[in-house]
C-alpha cells in the first residue's frame, strides 16, 4: 500500500490485493433502494392486469413492489398508482394521503409535484372533500 502525502494534509491511499486497509471508523454506505426508474416495468405489468381487469392480480403486483426497498419518490409513484388506478383499500387511503402531502410539500421536481396535486385532488374527490379538492385546484 503506498501512501501519498501532501500538503493540505489530504492522504490518498492505493490499496492492491484483498483485505481492509482502513483501520478504524468505517463509513460504509450500501444502496438498496429501488429507483422511480427500474419500476418502469413493474408498472407496465400493472397496468396490463387493469387493463385485462385482473384487479386482484394489480394489487398483488403492487404489494409485492411495495414490499422491496423503496426510495420516497419511487414510493409515492406506487401510491400515486394506486390510487389512480383504485387499487387501494379504504384503510389505506389516509396514510397514502399523508404520504403524498409530504411528497407534495418536499419535492421540488415540477412534474412530479403536478401529478401529486393531481393525485391529490383525485382522493380528495373520492373521499368526498370536494371543498379541499377545489382548494388545491385553485392554488
Amino acid at each position: 500500500m503506498d501512501l501519498i502525502m501532501e500538503s493540505n494534509s489530504s492522504v490518498y491511499q492505493n490499496a492492491t490485493g484483498d483485505g481492509d486497509n482502513v483501520a478504524r471508523d468505517k463509513n460504509v454506505i450500501v444502496y438498496q433502494r429501488l429507483a422511480p426508474e427500474a419500476l418502469r416495468k413493474p408498472i407496465e405489468l400493472i397496468l396490463s392486469s387493469v387493463r385485462e381487469r385482473k384487479s386482484d392480480v394489480a394489487k398483488i403486483q403492487l404489494e409485492i413492489i411495495k414490499a422491496t426497498g423503496l426510495d420516497s419518490n419511487s414510493q409515492a409513484i406506487l401510491d400515486m398508482l394506486s390510487i389512480q388506478l383504485d387499487l387501494l383499500e379504504d384503510d389505506e387511503k389516509p396514510k397514502v394521503h399523508s404520504s403524498l402531502l409530504l411528497t407534495f410539500k418536499s419535492s421540488t421536481d415540477s412534474v412530479f409535484r403536478d401529478l401529486c396535486l393531481a393525485t391529490l385532488i383525485r382522493l380528495d374527490a373520492k373521499n368526498d372533500r370536494v371543498g379541499d379538492a377545489r382548494e388545491r385546484y385553485l392554488k
